[in-house]
């Protein structure tokens, strides 16, 4: 049986200010320019309700863990426990990391603390943004690891 973890204790779910840089993943490593869209919305909105937006995390492993699709009603499960990323993944899911990924440095002038998003550490902007930075990866994993987070495998029958 797997331990219930608080996903969301450093979360203040107030607004706070931008740090000086933000980080954006995406399976891409040609972007130039990020341009604000509709798409993933962080708290499963309706995406069609939302703002063109770009997402960005005030955390490089939290951001490398979006790098891909995915969603909290297929059990995978991301959040920052005492400062650290865990991103808890189905096991019979685990290919789904195994594509290469990007993340994106940019600087956090611009965005706005998301309010609404469960973690606390998802920022978002209405205006394009050019990374000073792009680091690559063989895999999910690869990246939410070099960056300090953790990725646990899990068998969700053993959850209950």
């Amino acid at each position: 049986m797997s331990e219930q973890v608080d996903f969301n204790p450093d979360s203040t779910r107030e607004q706070k200010e931008a740090p000086e840089f933000v980080y954006h993943a995406s399976p891409s490593g040609d972007v130039q320019e990020l341009e604000p869209r509709r798409g993933s919305i962080p708290g499963g909105a309706n995406p069609e309700t939302q703002p063109q937006l770009v997402y960005a995390g005030d955390v490089p492993a939290f951001a490398a863990a979006h790098g891909f699709p995915w969603g909290s009603d297929e059990g995978f499960e991301l959040g920052v426990v005492a400062g650290q990323v865990l991103f808890r993944v189905p096991r019979v899911l685990k290919g789904r990391l195994s594509q290469p990924v990007y993340v994106y440095t940019l600087p956090g002038a611009g965005f706005r603390f998301t309010l609404g998003e469960g973690t606390g550490h998802t920022f978002e902007s209405a205006e394009k943004v050019k990374p000073t930075k792009v680091e690559s990866f063989t895999t999910v994993q690869e990246a939410i690891e070099h960056f300090g987070g953790t990725v646990e495998y899990y068998d969700p029958q053993d959850s209950d």
